[in-house]
């Protein structure tokens, strides 16, 4: 039993959008012998796509994103079972697998062809999914008895074990701040959790299994898909249903989010990849029919492409950066330092003009608050002394209202 086995296979025509002509770059074999793909991911940098089948035998594979090549070819031990879902690590150090029955294999990228680090069983009867925390130090599961498991990727320690549904937990997905955690699962329940396991909110927007998770860039948003046909958008600032869309008469697989925040990927059981405007919600384009159901999908960090793993063994790869403002996010930062911290550091604000400066822990609590205003290029000296060492969030807020975090760490 996997997640996959309980899609089922409607098809659904939909013709005569056609807002920008994409391309299909190539298409790649994941699996020899046709078995679905359930997990496709790119690295940090765009130039890899990892992938991860059904068995026997599962194949993890490693492709080079310009050219279609195959880098490196995992095949399971027959020990194992399918793959389920895959990932690479933020700073490409590990790609990881999480397989039917519950063990997720950990790999070493900084050498090749990579190396089987360790591998974590995380006692569930079976497994669904897995993701990397934004600064790669934790990685969350997903599996049956409704559980949400969290392990530390260096070690393969147990962090967090949730009892979080009560059915099957079918996604995991960690906000790009890094403060909290969605799952969706068989029991049609989107939840969001913070790092500790306390439950924020629960969504019961769907009518049947919930799929896929995902944040927003911008950490403001959470969008979920659903064997009911639909894709369900919600506020996680204030915890509010914002909208509904339903991209065709069959199941919503799985969902991907443009990096500038702009732009959803929805792939469905009618072999289709769709995208749809996330601030109208309207449909754009359909990209060209893929071989199978569209069963995973991931954006490119550097906005222009979007990949998916077929029900028929194939990964697919599309050109998007045709579409309107589809680009490499306008990098917004600011200066500390040290980054790594021991007590004092400097905040230099650059051509911002800050109204407030906020600094968080990974559970999203502020530990520090300056309401004072401060001029563009401004260098502010900030000591805190007692706050513990670990992961921090640092929020400057500017004139204008837009926030923009940097993460850094207290020694």
């Amino acid at each position: 039993m996997t997640k996959n086995y309980f899609l089922s296979s409607l098809f659904f025509l939909c013709t005569g959008i056609s807002a920008f002509a994409q391309d299909t770059l190539w298409t790649r074999i994941a699996q020899p012998d046709s078995l679905q793909v359930n997990g496709v991911g790119f690295s940090a940098n765009g130039t890899q796509i990892v992938s991860g089948t059904n068995c026997h035998p599962a194949h993890l594979r490693l492709w080079q994103t310009t050219t279609g090549s195959l880098m490196w070819d995992y095949e399971v031990p027959s020990s194992l079972m399918c793959l389920m879902g895959v990932g690479i690590s933020a700073n490409s150090n590990y790609i990881a697998t999480i397989e039917e029955f519950g063990n997720i294999i950990i790999f070493d990228n900084t050498q090749f062809p990579p190396d089987s680090l360790t591998t974590i069983t995380t006692g569930t009867t079976y497994a669904f999914s897995l993701a990397f925390s934004p600064n790669s130090m934790k990685i969350a599961a997903g599996g049956s008895a409704g559980k949400l498991k969290t392990y530390h990727t260096a070690t393969g320690a147990i962090d967090l074990n949730v009892t979080a549904h009560t059915g099957y937990v079918f996604d995991v997905a960690y906000s790009p701040d890094g403060t909290k955690i969605a799952t969706c699962a068989g029991d049609n329940k989107v939840k969001v959790w913070d790092t500790l396991g306390n439950l924020l909110h629960t969504f019961t927007n769907h009518t049947d299994d919930v799929l896929g998770v995902e944040f927003t860039p911008d950490n403001a948003r959470l969008v979920s898909c659903s064997k009911d046909n639909t894709v369900k958008v919600f506020d996680v600032v204030n915890y509010t249903f914002l909208q509904s869309i339903a991209p065709s008469g069959s199941d919503v697989n799985a969902i991907a989010i443009s990096p500038d925040g702009s732009y959803l990927a929805t792939g469905s059981s009618d072999a289709r990849v769709r995208l749809f405007n996330l601030n109208t919600y309207q449909l754009i384009q359909q990209l060209p029919y893929s071989s199978g159901n569209v069963l995973s999908l991931a954006w490119s960090p550097q906005g222009g492409k979007v990949v998916s793993g077929t029900g028929t063994g194939k990964v697919v790869l599309y050109d998007v950066s045709l579409i309107a403002d589809v680009a490499v996010p306008q990098i917004r930062s600011f200066t500390v330092y040290p980054n790594p911290f021991a007590g004092l550091f400097q905040v230099i604000t650059g051509n911002y003009e800050v109204s407030r400066i906020t600094l968080s822990d990974a559970t999203g609590r502020v530990v520090y608050e300056n309401n004072t205003v401060y001029a563009a290029n401004s260098v502010i000296d900030i000591a805190e002394q007692q706050i513990s060492s670990g992961l921090y969030f640092l929020t400057l807020t500017t004139g204008s209202g837009e926030r923009i975090v940097q993460r850094i760490i207290r020694q």
